[in-house]
């Protein structure tokens, strides 16, 4: 539910509606002819009025992917790392162990993407 401050309003009340609404709850703040709207995450304006974004949750799903998809490229580059040194210094027997994790790495990256 998004929150409306109508115009005319002063510099003080407009002020006050942005910090309560974006600084101390994180709302999205779009100004209008008419007024100064607080939207919620998973509202946006169309023509001026706030509305219910029907595709917030499909944004959102794609946005923890990516998330996700970041910290497993993140794993796998340590793991390269972690491999290279273990061929360096004739560990073999970790090799597998770390082979291992980025097959089952690559596996939950390939799901994702």
């Amino acid at each position: 539910m998004s929150y409306k401050l109508d115009k005319p309003y002063t510099e003080e009340s407009r002020l006050d509606f942005i910090v309560t609404y974006n600084h101390n709850q994180g709302l999205l703040i779009e100004e209008t002819e008419d007024a100064l709207y607080a939207l919620e995450a998973n509202e946006v304006m169309q023509e001026g009025v706030p509305v219910v974004d029907s595709n917030y949750e499909t944004r959102l799903a794609r946005a923890q992917a990516d998330v996700e998809i970041a910290e497993i490229k993140e794993q796998l580059a340590e793991i390269d790392l972690k491999s290279i040194r273990a061929l360096r210094a004739g560990e073999k027997d970790y090799l597998q162990e770390y082979e291992a994790e980025a097959v089952e790495l690559r596996n939950r990256l390939e799901a994702l993407e």
